[in-house]
């Protein structure tokens, strides 16, 4: 059974469906959404000079702070997104499949290097297994990773298989080589590292043990040299000037500088450095023992450092030059299985160590993919040394049983732990709640913890979807009311936030706080803190909708006083109108959110009602309704905002006296689900001209009334 390589395959793919299977109920988290969700380049019908022509790893939303071109991933969302549209489903079914695929791609290129079946068997179990890569499977947007390690080792096959063919057929398989590779660079950047595994393997294999080589050997060698030179010229041709070519930007390489202050990656080079083999230390660990598993590591989890006498640096050193220095062991003493492990581990690792170039994030699970190949090659290395030294000392079938149970035991482990680590990633409060536990010093974390909060405050429909029922219970247990319980996470998620980075607090973060400041009412705080965003980012487009927003409610606020103080009402919606008709200018940045566009020129009609325009105000509801009506058809979202669009556009057309169209509107409104329908209507002081026509009676005769505050139907 153990030579048998159907077997091994099949047991391969059920372990992948057993241990990530639950991942198909997941949704997608904050990363999928600018990568897949909100990006036009995977929107169907496919457009594959949208994708391989133009900088398609983002959505525009995002290109003005990150510029990014990964082509054959973004390719395959795009396929995913054609079959089955939004279906989250679909896309974890593709992960899932990329992964077994790549556990058997291992598998056969183990029987290739070593024509040992069960060393081959025991690796690719342990890398399906092994609970590191639990970020690479259930993330949709770590995909990336998965798919480029899948070229490099389809890319390796190719071309150990190559030079053990005929001429023929090597040429074919070069040829195969060189279209994995590209594809490979073409799905992520790390691919670059297939140069550095095709040389470990000529080390390992060519080079050691050391001889001499006669003619024919001579003339092989050649050939390889002849190739990997070739190789090497493709990879340097993508990434230093294709890629460049594409995105407009050189260097660009560098993607994550967002999430930290300013020039952290470029002007501090040595403390970088230095802390990357801090972050070395923190793979050891996650490879051997990984119990504690994080979807974040960014700033300022792992803290950066400029001694080198710093305890976990010293220990990352040690770390990092004691497996070398095995390795280097190793293939002297002719344990090829165990050096080619140990330094295929560091061929795929190095462009991702940050010792190099630094990439802007110093620790992912993900970037562990392709290394722990290595790792998880030496483990099944070990455990072939065990099974032979048990069988000196007992009988055959005796150690055949202690080693496999010892191995059953691991693997299960492995399962149990990455099984439990894919309920994380079942929605991004729970992804993030749970993150900001395991990297209670990470700013994006905590952040990302604020924004799940307040999205669940302006659509109570996450509320279900994402808080278990157990929590909801609790929470009403404790006499306390949801609104108000995420409103206190999320102002202490953010306070937190903001506190990790107070030495240059992100834009985005003033934003959220901000937003969640306007939802207890203190307007004039959030106000404050919405102007500070902006002049951070004056191209933040979500912080001007919000500051519209709350500049309509302040005018609201001296309405209902009668005050003639400074400023005056009218002055505040004329900033509303400001600031609202500058996030709608940035339309090229918002056409692939249509919902946004949509609460801008509601919000705007809103304004210019109050302001007495009433052409413009039903201009910009009609404009409203277009966009939504395309929100809805595009991502389904927006359909709770129906009724309330409906309502605002029967005040602008009551104020212009067209009280059926009016009464049509009202109506609509209605049977979109308005909450507190009949209260909300009769409290309306711009619907009183209504009261007199029997069609309005009869709409809220029946209604029953429910509390619904005045100012809620803003939209930002």
């Amino acid at each position: 059974m153990i030579n048998n390589t159907k077997f091994w395959i099949l047991l391969i793919v059920a372990v992948t469906l057993v241990i990530y299977g639950n991942i198909l109920k997941n949704e997608f988290l904050f990363d999928d959404l600018p990568t897949l969700v909100e990006n036009g380049a995977t929107e169907p019908p496919i457009d594959l000079s949208k994708i391989f022509l133009e900088p398609s790893w983002w959505s525009k939303k995002e290109a003005s702070s990150v510029v990014g071109y990964r082509p054959m991933t973004t390719l395959s969302y795009a396929v995913n997104r054609s079959i089955h549209g939004l279906s989250v489903a679909g896309y974890h079914v593709v992960d899932m499949t990329i992964h077994a695929a790549t556990a058997v791609v291992v598998y056969f290129l183990v029987v290739l290097l070593f024509e040992k079946k069960l060393l081959a068997g025991v690796a690719a179990l342990l890398f399906v297994t092994h609970p590191v890569n639990s970020e690479s499977v259930a993330g949709v947007f770590a995909r990336a990773d998965q798919l480029a390690a899948f070229f490099v080792l389809l890319a390796l096959w190719c071309y150990v298989k190559a030079w053990q063919s005929y001429r023929g057929k090597r040429f074919y398989l070069v040829c195969l080589t060189t279209v994995s590779l590209i594809a490979g660079l073409a799905t992520k950047e790390s691919a670059v590292c297939f140069i550095l595994i095709a040389i470990t393997y000529e080390i390992c294999f060519t080079v050691f043990p050391m001889r001499k080589f006669n003619q024919k050997e001579k003339s092989v060698l050649i050939g390889k040299g002849g190739a990997l030179v070739f190789f090497l010229v493709c990879t340097v041709a993508y990434i230093f000037f294709w890629r460049p070519h594409i995105t407009g930007q050189f260097g660009d390489l560098v993607i994550g500088e967002g999430a930290r202050p300013p020039g952290l990656l470029h002007n501090w080079p040595l403390p970088w450095r230095l802390t990357a083999f801090k972050a070395f230390a923190y793979y050891v660990k996650l490879l051997f023992w990984p119990l504690v598993l994080s979807g974040d590591y960014l700033f300022n989890q792992i803290p950066l450092t400029n001694r080198i006498t710093d305890p976990v640096v010293l220990t990352g050193l040690i770390f990092f030059l004691g497996f070398l220095a095995l390795g280097l062991w190793a293939l002297t003493r002719g344990y090829t299985e165990l050096a080619f492990g140990i330094l295929f581990f560091y061929a795929a690792y190095t462009p991702l160590s940050n010792l190099l170039i630094p990439i802007g994030v110093l620790v992912g699970e993900r970037l562990l993919y392709l290394p722990s190949i290595g790792f998880c090659l030496v483990v099944a290395f070990l455990f072939e040394r065990f099974l032979a030294y048990v069988k000196t000392k007992t009988s055959m079938k005796a150690a055949n049983v202690v080693t496999g149970l010892v191995l059953t035991l691991l693997l299960l482990g492995y399962s149990a732990r990455t099984f439990a680590r894919t309920f994380h990633w079942k929605n991004p409060y729970v992804f993030f709640k749970k993150t900001s536990e395991t990297s209670p010093n990470s700013a994006v974390s905590h952040y990302s913890t604020a924004v799940a909060c307040l999205m669940m405050i302006e659509d109570p429909r996450y509320i279900e979807r994402w808080i278990e029922p157990e929590e909801i219970d609790k929470i009403k247990v404790e006499n306390a009311k949801i609104k108000s319980f995420l409103l206190e996470g999320g102002l202490e998620s953010i306070a937190r936030a903001l506190e990790i980075t107070k030495e240059s607090p992100s834009a985005k973060y003033l934003n959220v706080y901000g937003a969640l400041l306007a939802m207890t009412g203190k307007l004039e705080q959030a106000k404050d803190v919405l102007v500070a965003a902006l002049s951070k980012d004056p191209n933040l487009v979500d912080a001007k909708i919000t500051l519209g927003a709350i500049y309509i409610r302040l005018a609201s606020r001296l309405e209902k006083k009668g005050s003639n103080s400074s400023p005056s009402a009218q002055e505040y919606l004329n900033e509303a109108v400001k600031y609202l008709q500058e996030a709608a200018q940035a339309q090229a940045s918002l056409t692939e959110t249509p919902v946004r566009m949509a609460e801008i020129y509601f919000n705007l009609a809103i304004v210019h009602e109050k302001l007495g325009r009433y052409a413009e105000a039903l201009d910009s509801i009609n404009t409203a309704f277009l966009w939504l009506v395309e929100s809805i058809e595009r991502t389904g979202e927006g359909k709770l905002l129906l009724a309330r669009f409906y309502l605002i556009k029967a005040t602008i057309l009551t104020a212009i006296r067209d009280y059926q169209s009016a009464l049509d509107a009202l109506t609509e409104a209605k049977k979109a689900g308005f909450p507190g329908f009949r209260r909300y209507v009769l409290r309306m002081r711009q619907l009183r001209p209504l009261h007199r026509f029997p069609r309005f009676r009869e709409l809220v005769g029946e209604e029953k009334s429910s509390h619904y505050k005045p100012h809620e139907y803003l939209l930002g």
